[in-house]
């Protein structure tokens, strides 16, 4: 049976084995104040020539925060103009020039349900549609919150919902929560508290249960006193 190392082993070599396309040029074709759009001229290895369109890489970098007060997880609810529609969602937004992803990430926090973090860790960083872009979002795990309010730049203020850890799987039906991102940082959110549960549960002392106690102890029965408006549903709910 090939272990879980060996396998990562023979993808690695699978890998090396890759030839890149050379880019033959770059051209700028838009741009707006927002978006800038390159036609990139690419030669694969076998000779085949390609043109592909794709927006300017590593233009703008920026953060998701997975926000986790005692038992609960914050959203926020706001328009979204792609689907033009309230979306719910983690805490994120755009890096500004000079911040580190904690920096920028603490900031979104106070701009959005006015509240910073002392505690982080970075949980993963990734890239979305990388097909035509290359923008890294950096998701953070947020716990031991502060009121603090920033001014930001949204037209109106965001709702806030808190969402009881118990229910969180409610969410992968929840047709508002529908951006692939949101559900990535979940999926992040998700493992980790259920490690965290099964540690608890079974009483393991491992290298695991200490990394497990890390990201979480400032959270599962040590919940702040500060609460954030958001609807329930009356029975435990986030509705």
């Amino acid at each position: 049976m090939v272990s879980l190392f060996q396998w990562f082993v023979k993808q690695g070599k699978k890998r090396t084995m890759l030839q890149k396309p050379t880019i033959l040029n770059i051209k700028t074709v838009a741009k707006s104040t927002i978006f800038e759009i390159q036609s990139v001229n690419l030669k694969f290895a076998n000779g085949t020539l390609r043109t592909y369109e794709r927006f300017r890489p590593g233009k703008y970098a920026s953060v998701m925060v997975v926000a986790i007060d005692g038992d609960d997880m914050l959203l926020v609810r706001e328009y979204a103009m792609g689907t033009e529609r309230y979306e719910l969602g983690f805490v994120k937004g755009r890096m500004d020039a000079g911040e580190t992803p904690e920096q920028s990430a603490n900031r979104e926090l106070q701009e959005e349900i006015g509240l910073g973090a002392t505690s982080w860790v970075h949980l993963r960083t990734i890239n979305s549609s990388v097909g035509f872009m290359n923008n890294p979002m950096h998701i953070l795990l947020a716990q031991n919150f502060y009121p603090s309010k920033l001014e930001g730049d949204e037209p109106e203020p965001l709702q806030v919902v808190r969402v009881p850890l118990a229910n969180i799987n409610e969410l992968l039906y929840d047709p508002e929560f529908n951006e692939a991102k949101n559900l990535t940082a979940l999926f992040y959110e998700h493992t980790l508290f259920c490690q965290f549960i099964s540690i608890r549960r079974h009483n393991v002392n491992s290298s695991t249960t200490r990394q497990c106690h890390s990201f979480f102890k400032y959270g599962f029965g040590a919940k702040s006193q500060i609460r954030s408006p958001g609807r329930t549903d009356g029975h435990g709910g986030y509705r």
